[in-house]
């Protein structure tokens, strides 16, 4: 799970999702280009919707977060992010790396420093 930050707020994702909308706002921003997604999110221990605006401007990180027992998975959702991601073109990679497994061990780095 990540605690993804936008706008000012914080809502809860799987690290799919975190993904997903980082490459598709990347893809967004090398376009000059906005649009408006609809991902699950994680409210009050249930599963819920949230619109997010992106575009050139937008401001995103994500951070580690608690696990939940809540399925947070939305393939066909990803699947649309990737289809969009694409549709803008060839993109630069990812900031350290594009595989899930880079992702996670960007991931286990992060939960293993603690900000010590």
């Amino acid at each position: 799970m990540r605690s993804l930050h936008y706008a000012g707020e914080s809502v809860v994702v799987s690290a799919d999702t975190c993904d997903a909308v980082f490459r598709y706002a990347q893809a967004l921003a090398d376009a000059g280009r906005s649009d408006i997604v609809t991902i699950p999110i994680l409210v009050e221990g249930r599963r819920e919707f949230s619109n997010m605006l992106l575009g050139p401007a937008s401001l995103l990180f994500c951070t580690p977060a608690p696990d939940s027992d809540i399925d947070m998975e939305d393939p066909a959702m990803l699947e649309q992010l990737r289809e969009r991601t694409a549709a803008l073109g060839p993109q630069m990679a990812f900031a350290g790396g594009q595989d899930e497994q880079s992702r996670d061990a960007r991931s286990a780095d992060i939960n293993q420093s603690d900000f010590l």
